[in-house]
This record gives C-alpha cells, sequence and structure tokens, in this order.
C-alpha cells in the first residue's frame, strides 16, 4: 500500500477528496492532511508519502514552494498539483519542478482516478527500478568483497579501496540473526554484511576501532551473540589474511566461554608443555584440592593457547583424562572410574571448553572421595603420610601441610608417626630426600645446588649439613666416592 498526503487549505476541498474515490481500491492509504503549505511541508517531512495532492495556492508557503523545498531535501515524492482556471500559468512553473500531473478544480471523479492510477503506476515502476539498481549495487559490492576476502586484488580495485581502512567481524549463523543484523545496520552506516556458507563477515570501513567495539558490545548485551574481530585499520592487501584469522578465532571461542567478542590479543602464549599427569594423579591421590584447581587452570591456559578447532581440543581432553583413568584403575582396581566412551559422550556434549574442565575437576573429586572412604575405612594414615612424603619430597613439607592435606591433626599424626615408625615426621622427610640426593648425586652430570634444589633444600648450607649428618660426609665427597666406585665397577665388568 502506497503512501498519499493531501495538502488544501479549503475544508470542504479536503473532505470531498477524501470522499470522492475509494484510496484502498486505488492502492493509496491517506497518511495526513495538511492544512496549509507550512503545515504541509511538516507532514512531508515526517511521513515521506510517496505521492502528494497539493493546492497550489495556500496561506503560508504556496504549493510551488512546499514543492521547492521539498526537492531540495530530496525526497522522493511524486506531486499532483490541484489548481483553479485562474491559477494554469502559475501552475506552468510546477513542470520545472518536476510534478507528474496537475487537476484543475473543480476535480472529478474520473479526472482524479485517471491521474492516480498513472501515478501509482509510476511509483511502481520506479521503485521496480530503485530496487533493480539497489540489487545490482549490492551484487557488485558482495563481488567486490568476496574479491577482497580471497586476496584478488587487480589494479582497479587497490585504486577503488586506496583511501579505506577496515576492520572485519566474522560470526557464524545465529537463531536471533535478523534481529542483530538489523540493529547493527541500522546504526553503523558504514558497515558493509557478507553472507554466506561459513557465516557471516561484516566490514567496518573507516570506522574508529573504540566506535566498532563499543557498537559490537552493545548488540551483544541486547541480543546475545559471539563474534571473532580482527585488528582495526587494515588495509585492502590485509583482508584476506585477516578473514583466515577470524574464521580460526572463531572456532577457538569454544576455549573462551565468557568471551563474547575475540581478538588476537586475547589468545595467551602457546605453553609447550601440558599439565604432568603424574602430578595431577597425586593430587587426586591425596584429595591436594589446591594442586588440582592449578591442574585445571593449566589446563584451561594450553587448551586457550593451543591452534585447534573445538573437536581436537575435545579429543585431547578425553585422552587426557582416559590416561589418568588408566593409573587409577591400575592401582585401585576396586574404584569405580568412568568407561571412557560415557567420558567422551559427556565431553561431546558440552558446549566449551569451562565446562568440560568443570566436568574434569568433578570427576577427579570423586575420585578422591573414593579413594579416601577406602584409606579411612583402615585408617592408616601414617602410610599414606609416607606415600606422600616419597611422592611431593621436593616441595615445602611440613606436618602441617601434609596434616591438612591429609584431613588429620596434625598433633595426632606426630605422634602417631613417631610412634609406629620411631622417627620423627621431619626426620623421615630429611631421610627420604637424602637417599632421593644420593641417586641424584650418583648421575655425574649433575651439580650438588642442582642436586639440593631437586629435593626440596633452597639453602645449600643447610643441605650439606643434612647430607653430612645422615652418610657421614659431604655431598661433593659423597659423590666423588661413589662415582670412582662405580667406574671401578664397571672396568671389572668388561674385564
Amino acid at each position: 500500500m502506497l503512501k498519499i498526503l493531501i495538502a488544501d487549505d479549503e475544508p470542504f476541498i479536503r473532505e470531498g477528496l477524501l470522499e470522492l474515490v475509494n484510496w484502498n481500491d486505488l492502492g493509496f492509504e491517506v497518511c495526513e492532511v495538511a492544512t496549509d503549505g507550512d503545515d504541509a511541508l511538516e507532514k512531508i517531512i515526517k511521513h515521506q508519502p510517496h505521492v502528494v495532492l497539493i493546492d497550489i495556492k495556500m496561506p503560508g508557503l504556496t504549493g510551488i514552494e512546499v514543492i521547492r523545498k521539498t526537492r531540495q531535501r530530496e525526497l522522493a515524492c511524486q506531486f499532483i498539483v490541484l489548481s483553479g482556471y485562474s491559477d494554469f500559468e502559475y501552475a506552468k512553473e510546477s513542470i520545472n519542478l518536476n510534478v507528474h500531473d496537475y487537476l484543475l478544480k473543480p476535480i472529478t471523479e474520473n479526472d482524479l482516478i485517471r491521474v492516480i492510477k498513472n501515478v501509482h503506476e509510476k511509483v511502481l515502476t520506479e521503485q521496480q527500478t530503485t530496487d533493480k539498481l539497489r540489487l545490482y549495487q549490492q551484487f557488485q559490492k558482495e563481488s567486490t568483497l568476496k574479491k577482497l576476502l580471497r586476496g584478488e586484488l587487480d589494479d582497479s580495485l587497490l585504486e577503488q579501496t586506496a583511501n579505506i581502512t577496515y576492520q572485519i567481524a566474522f560470526i557464524k549463523e545465529t537463531k536471533n540473526k535478523e534481529a542483530w543484523l538489523t540493529y547493527l545496520m541500522q546504526r553503523a552506516s558504514n558497515m558493509n554484511v557478507l553472507q554466506h556458507s561459513e557465516g557471516i563477515v561484516l566490514f567496518f570501513e573507516n570506522m574508529n576501532e573504540r566506535k566498532t567495539c563499543d557498537l559490537l558490545s552493545t548488540a551483544i548485551k541486547k541480543h546475545r551473540f559471539k563474534l571473532a574481530l580482527s585488528d582495526a585499520l587494515l588495509t585492502a592487501t590485509d583482508l584476506a589474511g585477516a578473514y583466515i584469522e577470524v574464521k580460526n578465532l572463531m572456532e577457538r571461542l569454544f576455549c573462551f566461554r565468557d568471551e563474547h567478542i575475540l581478538t588476537r590479543k586475547m589468545i595467551p602464549a602457546t605453553q609447550e608443555n601440558t599439565v604432568d599427569v603424574c602430578k595431577l594423579y597425586l593430587a587426586i591421590e591425596f584429595s591436594d584440592q589446591e594442586a588440582k584447581k592449578q591442574a585445571q587452570a593449566d589446563l584451561e591456559s594450553y587448551c586457550q593457547g593451543k591452534d585447534a578447532t573445538s573437536e581436537r581440543i575435545k579429543g585431547y581432553l578425553t585422552n587426557f583424562q582416559a590416561l589418568l583413568f588408566q593409573k587409577f584403575n591400575y592401582a585401585y582396581s576396586s574404584l569405580n572410574i568412568f568407561e571412557d566412551a560415557r567420558m567422551q559422550h559427556q565431553f561431546q556434549e558440552q558446549e566449551n571448553l569451562q565446562d568440560i574442565l568443570e566436568l574434569m575437576l568433578l570427576q577427579w573429586n570423586l575420585i578422591s572421595l573414593e579413594i579416601k572412604k577406602q584409606i579411612d575405612a583402615t585408617d592408616d594414615g601414617v602410610k599414606k603420610v609416607q606415600h606422600y612424603v616419597k611422592r611431593y619430597y621436593h616441595q615445602d613439607l611440613s606436618l602441617k601441610i601434609v596434616s591438612k592435606i591429609l584431613n588429620y591433626n596434625a598433633t595426632y599424626l606426630g605422634k602417631k608417626f613417631k610412634l609406629e615408625t620411631g622417627e620423627s615426621f621431619s626426620k623421615y622427610v630429611d631421610r627420604i630426600r637424602i637417599e632421593k640426593a644420593q641417586i641424584f648425586l650418583g648421575r655425574d652430570k649433575m651439580k650438588v645446588y642442582e642436586v639440593a634444589e631437586k629435593v626440596g633444600y633452597c639453602n645449600i648450607d643447610y643441605f650439606y649439613r643434612k647430607f653430612k649428618n645422615h652418610t657421614g660426609k659431604s655431598p661433593k665427597e659423597w659423590q666423588k666416592e661413589y662415582l670412582k666406585r662405580k667406574k671401578v665397577e664397571e672396568a671389572l665388568k668388561n674385564e
């Protein structure tokens, strides 16, 4: 339905025009009626009708002046001028303003229908032409954007884009695409959109980076979607590489649950080493919650820095957890460890890395709980302490720390340990550390200070005293004698 506005200062003419024909049958809706020239111009600007039926002479602005001011504002509407016989010469001015037609008063029904039908056809034809032109321009624009993303740059295209800088965003198809896309297009006149099978690419041309981020952030708050964003101020020659990068970033959004806009700057540095399965095994076995949390954080950082798809991340974590469970199945055959197939299914169902890691931590805690139940049934706290020290001798160890980790009263555990082993906890720790130190010193490439650090002694002098108290020799003396004896034994074997 097209919109028509009627402007005449004579009430009976206005009312007559409204009643003379059935406007809906002619394809029009009367959007407004104006009573003089000033009122007409104001309502034309507000409603932007397709057609204006306007009297040539009115108080204030004349019909000619209204037409002229409308043309100056470049508002696209057709004018039909109403005039009396005495105004005919005056009405000729309207020809220079490209009016569609004019009607002499008094207006007959047939004349009005004829003119309205003609203008209706003309407006529709112009709309079709405009639509075709818009589609052609859109096609040309999309073709240009596709060439930019493929890096197909000829001299003409480089010249065409010489003064343009870009920032691009990539979004996979979302359920509420129409809503957020409309929101952005209404607020960013220098944004172009390219939709294809891989997703949606937004091109922000000559736009301030801060403004782009603010616009996207506001849209995301309203419509909840995620995207990957390139660096700003890119030239045409940068776009092909930037497109590959944002598609890659979109895949990596899986690892960033709480982020809705991912940029290259937000990706952590790649870590060469992941979490040590053996160390995590001990943390779970001894229910070291802090160590388990740290392992969870380390896995998150490792996966976020890894250039991999969500499927590869899920596969990696499934294998990691399976390897860990194998160790527990071997050491604690009575534990109810999850089957690999069940675990893999659970991981596949998760929508992001953090949900998988929370599931992994839950599984670790369940294993810790099962092990604790077994140990509590035998109440063999001393053996558990010994086992812990042999595993964690290189760390800061005190009865207070160990008792807290193993959930025992420190005073009770100290007395129980001395009673059952015949030595205090601190002496036991020193003995285990010195035994480990002897093993490391037997490797002739290791320095004494390196061994001291490796077995948990930060102070080299303190290490010397402890070592000599246990062996009767300094670490260096013991190492020399051991290596000498070892060479003799090897020589005898070779004879």
